[in-house]
């Protein structure tokens, strides 16, 4: 039988995995748009994504789940970074001498 304990946890991590869906399709569809506009270093692509994106499920993973400020902060660059990285042809447009953006 679930307790309360159960389902909140449960609540919990559907809301964590739905707004980490959201969020990378969000991240992906910023990235599309920067790069076709011209945008091609990957420092101001990836800062532009993550202020743009990330500000409910940074909310969320430090308000309601308490994690560490600095480990959700890692995660959501870490996503970025892979959004980024997804966008067909996009480390090809990068401008050389750029942070390479990997996986």
């Amino acid at each position: 039988m679930a307790t309360a304990a159960d389902d909140r946890q449960h609540w919990q991590t559907d809301m964590l995995v739905g707004m980490t869906q959201d969020t990378r399709t969000c991240m992906r569809n910023r990235a599309q748009s920067l790069l076709r506009r011209g945008e091609n270093d990957s420092e101001v692509l990836l800062a532009s994504i993550e202020a743009y994106c990330a500000r409910a499920l940074y909310s969320y993973m430090t308000r309601n789940l308490q994690h560490p400020e600095d480990k959700t902060q890692a995660y959501i660059e870490s996503l970025a970074i892979q959004e980024l990285s997804q966008v067909q042809g996009s480390v090809q447009k990068l401008r050389p001498g750029t942070n390479p953006v990997k996986p």
